[in-house]
Order: C-alpha cells, then sequence, then structure tokens
C-alpha cells in the first residue's frame, strides 16, 4: 500500500473528497426542507478561495451571501454556531485545515465508555469531562464498515483495517474471502471493490470473537453541534446502538415531519450486558428541543456548508475502536 504525498499511509482507498461547493444528501435534504415549509433559501454561492487570513475569515459576508439571523438559544443553551452569518463556520475550517483540507481524525470524538460506564466522555479545550448526557444537533451522518482479519484486540487493533466501506454498499481492502467462487460473486470488476450485500463477512454470527454480531462491523458515524464549539464532534455509533439510532432518525421524520437537523438531540446512555455477561451501554437518543423556522432556515443553511468538508471522510480504526468493542462478543 502506497504513502500519499503527505507521508501518511491510508487505511485504505478512499473515496476522493467532494469539492467545494459538491451537492452532498444533506445539501439536497436542505433544499427539500425549505421547500417543504414554503421557505425560500438565500441564494448559495460557490464558495470563493478558501480565506488565508483571520480577517478574511471574519469579514461580512457580501451580498446575495446567506445571513440567515435567528436566536441563537435553542433548548436554554446559546449555539456559538448560530451567531454570526451563516457560512462562518466553513470559512473557518477552511482557513484552519489549511490546503490539505479537514481530516475526520482531526474531529474531536464524544465516545461511549468501555466497561459499562453511563458517562460519555467529551473532549474540551480544557480536557476531557465526563457527562452522563448531552445535547447537540445533527448535521450530517452515515454508516461505514470496518473489517480485521483477526479479532478486535487481538492483532485487529488499533492497526488499519483489511478491508473498509464509507457507504456500507462497495468494500474496498482485503476481506479474506478464500473460495475463489464467492470471492468472484463479491468482487465487482467495474467497481473495483466487493459487494457488502453478497460479502460472508456482512452476515450475522459470523464474529471472529463468536456470538451473533457480524464480522464486518456496522457502525453509523454523527457528526454533531454542540452549544459550546462552532465545529461538529463525531458521536460513533457501534453495532449495539445501531437500531435506537435508526429508530429515531426515522421517527423524526415519520411522527414530527422534520429533517434530523431540525431537532436537537439528547444523548443518554441505558447499560446491557452481552451473553457473557461483559456490561456495555447502548446509546439512548431522543428529542431535547425543537428548532424554530429561523433556526431551522440558519441550520440547513449550514449543513449545506458544512457537510460538503466532512463528506466521504476516510475509515479508520477510530471509527470502531472508540465504541466499546468489547460489547460484540
Amino acid at each position: 500500500m502506497g504513502k500519499s504525498k503527505n507521508g501518511t499511509k491510508p487505511a485504505t482507498a478512499a473515496a476522493p473528497a467532494p469539492k467545494a461547493g459538491a451537492v452532498t444528501p444533506e445539501a439536497v435534504a436542505a433544499a427539500e426542507t425549505f421547500a417543504a415549509m414554503g421557505m425560500t433559501p438565500a441564494p448559495a454561492e460557490a464558495p470563493a478561495k478558501a480565506p488565508t487570513t483571520p480577517a478574511e475569515a471574519a469579514a461580512p459576508a457580501e451580498a446575495g451571501a446567506m445571513t440567515i439571523a435567528c436566536n441563537p438559544e435553542i433548548g436554554g443553551e446559546r449555539f456559538l454556531a448560530l451567531q454570526g452569518a451563516v457560512g462562518q463556520v466553513a470559512k473557518i475550517i477552511q482557513m484552519n485545515s489549511g490546503a490539505a483540507g479537514i481530516n475526520f481524525l482531526d474531529l474531536d470524538r464524544v465516545t461511549i465508555p468501555a466497561g459499562g460506564q453511563q458517562a460519555w466522555t467529551i473532549p474540551t479545550i480544557a480536557g476531557p469531562r465526563l457527562a452522563e448526557s448531552f445535547a447537540g444537533i445533527i448535521i450530517h451522518h452515515g454508516s461505514v464498515r470496518t473489517y480485521w482479519r483477526e479479532p478486535f484486540g487481538e492483532g485487529g487493533g488499533p492497526t488499519p483495517p483489511d478491508c473498509t466501506s464509507d457507504d456500507c454498499v462497495w468494500g474496498r481492502g482485503s476481506p479474506a474471502i478464500y473460495d475463489e467462487g464467492v470471492r468472484a460473486a463479491v468482487w465487482d470488476k467495474d467497481k473495483q471493490a466487493y459487494a457488502c450485500a453478497r460479502c460472508p463477512n456482512s452476515r450475522f454470527k459470523t464474529s471472529l470473537k463468536g456470538g451473533g454480531g457480524q464480522a464486518c462491523k456496522e457502525v453509523n458515524r454523527l457528526f454533531v453541534l454542540l452549544a459550546s464549539n462552532r465545529l461538529p464532534y463525531v458521536v460513533p455509533m457501534p453495532p449495539t446502538s445501531l437500531k435506537a439510532t435508526r429508530h429515531y432518525l426515522l421517527n423524526l421524520g415519520g411522527q414530527l415531519g422534520l429533517p434530523f437537523f431540525g431537532v436537537v438531540t439528547r444523548f443518554a446512555l441505558v447499560q446491557d450486558s452481552n451473553r457473557a455477561g461483559i456490561k456495555f451501554c447502548r446509546a439512548k437518543l431522543d428529542v431535547a428541543a425543537q428548532l424554530d423556522d429561523g433556526q431551522l432556515r440558519a441550520i440547513a443553511a449550514l449543513v449545506a456548508e458544512v457537510s460538503p468538508l466532512i463528506a466521504n471522510v476516510p475509515v479508520t480504526a477510530a471509527d470502531y475502536s472508540m465504541t466499546g468493542a468489547e460489547a460484540e462478543a
């Protein structure tokens, strides 16, 4: 496996990062939300060159740019990302990340603790803090897959995964399929990738540690905006929390008629144990507050601005190692 121009060794072949101004599912969802609620968003301009000085980043928005004013207080908390012109967050990301762009590993992660401890670990500039629950706005999410030939924690981590998928559809790497007939059925010559749906490693009861889990683990990465940070945190949802996460996101649309970024989501923990008696925690999501029309306008515009910068980020060992791997046995 070769090295990139900056000398780092990628875990797997990753999909190319979207270009500035690229249309993402989140941007489409934002536009559809405006239309469904009878709103007309301010016209979005393709961003010019990335700002290179604090003065450029702090410059007032030009005429025609998105300058959606709203009350930054939601559910009793003032969200820093809603204070000022929409687009400032994207500008700050571009300026501070430089020409190389933002990397998934550069974003702080809020993690589910190991050992069943009912407290999230939230990184802050003053150091990590523990919290039984926290609340934030989900501005992007997507499921990924990670596979190690050896059981995780026994040579399978924290080394890079042997095979990964950034969309749970096509996997790239070495999935250790030794039967030539099965390999041929899974491999897609046009895509130069393995079809996850046909891969034996995606079946249940194939976990290398035994039990009913999958050898190739699915993790849902949520990008969550907390009130105290203009940048999103990454909250990886492990296999044990996938069902609850999907159920919550589905009900937001089915019962409230809102996109995932239309509410402040509260993240709590529920203790459980696996068949081996090892304790772990599942995530529990519910609505802490609903955004008003002005706030929804601003967040939808923010989603459209920021999602191209954080979409299609590469899958790494951190996607799984930070989520309590002992729960799968």
